[in-house]
């Protein structure tokens, strides 16, 4: 109901009892004045409108300038003007005669029209139809009709109290309630059909392939917004949603969550999504300790997670040193399809010389026989084309285990090492198909764990290079 578009009126109809025959007329409005009239010119009147009263005038024309002196209210009689004033829903009964010949009264029924819509502004579902809109109980209008109308249209009925129907598009409606007799007497209220629908309904991915992701509301309508809420809800480091949609995550995060938009002007109005998020919950670095015997080298126990040994080259026997490392990547949530989402990528960076400046070679860079250790800046350490680390084995579901053993040789007195590795996970869509010497990754990792691999050789009077660490 719009409280200042509540009007009173007055409708008069009038019985007309003349010459043996009975006439009724139901009389509208102009410009804020009911007027009723008969073919007789004794009888004729203005019914003026007031907030809460009416008077009712003599116009009798020239020829007839005291056809209509006398006005009876029920059973009392007055003289005009007459102030009358009007309450309650019954018609006021008007009885006048011809003073002259007190014959042939009129008789006529002054009416309240009251349009007052009860609801001001009301929320209906999207697709609902138990909603109905009514008028007040102090609302009067006699036996006439109130017609509905809405703009856009879809709202429409008649009499007290209309049922909003079920398909209607989301979005506001003005609706209308006037009196049929005259359609400026009316009262309007608003209805506002509310939707919540998201899109999609599954969403998966890490925080990289995640983090410019909005949710779709298109097909919403709630004037009042969207609240969002997240489940499980008593997650600190869970994801959560801005007001227009787009998802908020952290590093940290990893598993499954539901994600629910709720309508601030109806809660019942929601829509929901599943939201897994895959994580690196944990990377280590682990020293291996275990026997290994590699081309020519001798099985020797470990030192610090080192092979020292000695490599037949040209008859001349040269020192060769090879680090063990395994690198535990954890995931969440504990499930295939969370470790199928990422690679492992590994960098090296660094400088391998002897004591004439010259460089140490490694071994089957990017497919071919070798390349100088000189690393200025980070490097894909790949032994073939395909950037992503190969993976060794599984310890479960959401463990992979990364090892390692860079083979540095050969070491002659005075040759020194210092290489930095740097193991990193990335989403799996950011790491290109192929690389070479030059191919860099412009994403940020997920985890990265560094160790590194530093030696120096140093001759022995027996001949023979010790490698210390």
């Amino acid at each position: 109901m719009s409280p200042s578009s509540s009007k009173h009126f007055i409708l008069l109809t009038a019985s007309i009892f003349a010459l043996g025959f009975c006439e009724s007329r139901a009389v509208t409005a102009d410009n804020g004045l009911v007027a009723v009239s008969s073919d007789s010119p004794s009888v004729r009147g203005i019914l003026a409108v007031g907030d809460d009263f009416a008077v009712f005038r003599d116009t009798a024309s020239a020829q007839a300038p005291a056809s209509l002196t006398v006005i009876g209210i029920g059973d009392m009689k007055v003289e005009t003007p007459k102030v009358v004033p009007l309450s309650g829903k019954k018609p006021i009964q008007i009885r006048a005669k011809d003073v002259r010949t007190w014959e042939d009264p009129w008789i006529g029924k002054a009416v309240p029209i009251h349009i007052d819509i009860e609801q001001d502004t009301v929320y209906v579902p999207y697709g609902d139809s138990a909603t109905t809109l009514n008028l007040t109980d102090d609302s009067t209008w006699w036996r006439w009709d109130v017609i509905w109308s809405s703009e856009p249209a879809g709202i429409s009925g008649r009499g007290p109290s209309i049922t909003i129907p079920d398909n209607l598009r989301q979005g506001h409606y003005t609706v209308t309630a006037a009196f049929s007799e005259n359609p400026d007497w009316n009262d309007t209220c608003n209805v506002e059909v509310i939707r919540i629908e998201v899109s999609p309904k599954n969403l998966q991915g890490c925080v990289r392939c995640l983090e410019d992701v909005s949710i779709t509301t298109q097909n919403c309508y709630s004037p009042g917004g969207i609240e969002w809420v997240v489940l499980p809800s008593d997650d600190i480091s869970g994801p959560s949603i801005t007001e227009e949609g787009c998802l908020s995550l952290d590093d940290s995060i990893g598993g499954y969550y539901f994600v629910r938009a709720i309508s601030k002007d109806l809660s019942q109005c929601q829509d929901s999504l599943s939201l897994t998020i895959f994580s690196v919950s944990d990377m280590d670095v682990n020293i291996v300790e275990r026997l290994e015997a590699i081309g020519e080298r001798p099985s020797v126990e470990l030192d610090n997670g080192y092979l020292d040994g000695l490599i037949e080259s040209g008859g001349v026997l040269v020192s060769a040193s090879q680090r063990f490392v395994d690198v535990v990547i954890r995931f969440e949530p504990p499930k295939m399809e969370s470790r199928e989402h990422f690679q492992v990528v590994q960098f090296v960076k660094g400088e391998a010389r002897h004591a004439d400046g010259s460089a140490l070679t490694g071994v089957h860079q990017y497919g071919s026989d070798g390349c100088d250790w000189v690393f200025p800046d980070w490097r894909i350490d790949s032994y073939d084309s395909d950037p992503a680390a190969v993976i060794v084995s599984y310890d479960d579901a959401n463990t992979w285990i990364y090892s390692d053993c860079p083979v540095v040789s050969p070491f002659r007195d005075g040759t020194k090492a210092s290489l930095t590795f740097r193991t990193a996970t990335f989403c799996a869509t950011t790491v290109p198909k192929t690389c070479n010497a030059t191919t860099t990754i412009d994403s940020v990792p997920i985890k990265s764990v560094f160790w590194r691999f530093s030696a120096t050789g140093k001759a022995q009077e027996t001949g023979q290079i010790e490698i210390l660490h």
